[in-house]
């Protein structure tokens, strides 16, 4: 198995808060308490995934990280505690669809802009 390292660059706006770095066969790998609005974080692991679950007063944020085979990489997170959403014209369903094939996509990331 390859060892990776892994820098995570962690922003929120929601300082202080606790990160867990876990394995994903349940195994923590990292317990940290962060301060500031932006944190690196190194962290070396065997795995193909890393989850990452912040918590501050009783919220807590889940994601997960999977990592590529390279021996080290950078990895951005985001994490916003205690957002509302509000759409006031009407509740939008989006689904994604594969470009080539026309499959639909299970998990993926969409970036909306406020106009």
């Amino acid at each position: 198995m390859i060892c990776k390292m892994v820098v995570l660059n962690i922003f929120s706006f929601n300082a202080p808060y606790y990160l867990d770095i876990m394995s994903n066969n349940g195994c923590s790998i990292k317990r940290i308490y962060i301060k500031s609005f932006k944190a690196n974080v190194c962290v070396e692991t065997t795995e193909h995934s890393v989850m990452l679950i912040a918590s501050k007063n009783g919220n807590s944020v889940y994601k997960t990280i999977y990592l590529n085979n390279l021996s080290c990489q950078r990895v951005s997170v985001n994490f916003q505690f205690n957002i509302t959403f509000l759409n006031k014209s009407s509740i939008n369903i989006i689904t994604l669809n594969d470009a080539n094939w026309g499959f639909p996509i299970a998990s993926g990331v969409l970036n909306f802009k406020s106009s």
